[in-house]
């Protein structure tokens, strides 16, 4: 009976002709088996794209560069990004396992870095990881914008929520609309969005080398299949135009920006004042203090608004590094 039993499943036996094709014949006839296109094999191995430049002493793996790293990488330890979109174009319609494959570092054409550091194993599973680095000779940032922590934590978030309002207003992080299985899903990009409060997060990091950002990608499909070129565009083509417009100092307005990198350094002077002066809250004279409705952080407008003045009775003043005297209760 063993006997039996163990030719049936390894393919000699078995109900019917279904025995003869062995276990697992209908998944390898639906999604291919190791010497198909289907997991484990195919036209391409997964590793057929290089993802580092080929020397005699190269490593299989792409450099790895962590978040504290002090330099960004150099033009010779990234692939040209070019690489990545025909790989992505080739993977067209394959199983979605091959995009584990482009996990690496990628260089655009203005020097700046794409770090993808993890790619999601199907498209239902969490959105995978990327990074990109520009160095600041590209970005330009001055460096008094960042030079003290208040200052650095106010220039990240000025960039975060410039990123988001750029993928927002161009609809990048609308995923693909379908219903069912076999439907198209992802495409979609998304960075950490701040609310009203400015407050040190890891979705930006400014260092006197490099500006980076930290986002999501969903990379699309359709069922578990790749949708190779729409995933090359967003990589190749939308992820470099949002950076252009978000990580360069040149693509924003130098006194806005300025005036709030200095705003956020008035705000924690003045709570470092409040402290000493043993008080636990400010309202400056001028202050809209009515919402604009119940779930908005945005200050009422209109003619009947009436701006906050102090009491005398209340009234304290403080001297601020940038604003000067600021006074109010």
């Amino acid at each position: 009976m063993a006997d039996d039993y163990d030719s049936g499943a390894r393919g000699g036996g078995g109900r019917g002709n279904r025995g003869s094709r062995g276990r697992g014949w209908y998944y390898r006839e639906k999604y291919g088996g190791r010497g198909s296109r289907g997991r484990g094999g195919g036209r391409y191995e997964v590793d057929s794209y290089p993802r580092h430049p080929v020397s005699a002493a190269a490593s299989p793996l792409p450099p790895s560069l962590s978040s504290s790293s002090s330099r960004p990488p150099s033009a010779s330890s990234m692939w040209p990004v070019n690489l990545l979109a025909a790989a992505l174009h080739d993977m067209d319609r394959e199983s979605y396992g091959r995009l584990k494959s482009i996990k690496g570092t990628y260089a655009f054409s203005d020097g700046a870095g794409l770090f993808i550091d993890s790619v999601q194993s199907d498209p239902f599973a969490p959105p995978s990881r990327l990074r990109v680095r520009v160095p600041m000779n590209v970005a330009e940032f001055p460096s008094d914008l960042f030079q003290n922590k208040s200052r650095k934590v106010a220039l990240e978030d000025y960039l975060t929520r410039a990123f988001w309002n750029y993928i927002h207003t161009h609809r990048l992080d609308v995923a693909n609309v379908g219903s069912g299985w076999h439907a198209s899903k992802g495409a979609d990009i998304n960075i950490d969005k701040p609310g009203q409060q400015v407050l040190e997060r890891s979705a930006m990091l400014i260092t006197p080398d490099f500006v980076e950002a930290r986002f999501t990608v969903a990379l699309p499909a359709q069922g578990r299949s790749i949708l190779g070129r729409q995933t090359a565009d967003l990589l190749t083509a939308q992820v470099p135009a949002a950076v252009a417009a978000t990580l360069r100092h040149a693509a924003h307005d130098a006194a806005a920006l300025r005036a709030f990198v200095l705003c956020i350094e008035d705000q924690d002077a003045l709570r470092a004042a409040l402290r000493s002066a043993a008080c636990i809250a400010f309202v400056p004279d001028g202050a809209i203090l009515p919402r604009a409705a119940g779930d908005s952080d945005l200050p009422m407008q209109g003619a009947r608004v009436v701006p906050f003045v102090a009491p005398p009775e209340l009234r304290r003043e403080f001297v601020l590094p940038n604003r000067g005297v600021v006074a109010g209760m």
